[in-house]
């Protein structure tokens, strides 16, 4: 997942997705003028966790999906 600000902090702009599948996710189709794939995940989860050993703990995330799709077309898009 990539953040399309380009103030975003170093670092702080993707994050990655486990996708728990037998075969390998295809990809959603690219859009004219975006800098990313638009796409839904299917049974999202967030688990926080203590980060150690990089200076003071922190809390990181872990984000795991079921499956993933290509996000459904906008009203404005038809």
């Amino acid at each position: 997942m990539i953040d399309a600000d380009p103030d975003a902090k170093k670092g702080q702009g993707e994050v990655t997705v486990k996708i728990a599948s037998i075969s390998e996710p295809q990809l959603p189709p690219e859009l004219n003028g975006l800098p990313f794939r638009p796409a839904v995940f299917e049974g999202l989860t967030v688990t926080p966790y203590v980060k150690e050993g990089q200076g003071r703990p922190r809390v990181a995330y872990s984000l795991r999906a079921r499956e993933m799709k290509p996000a459904p077309k906008s009203r404005g898009a038809e």
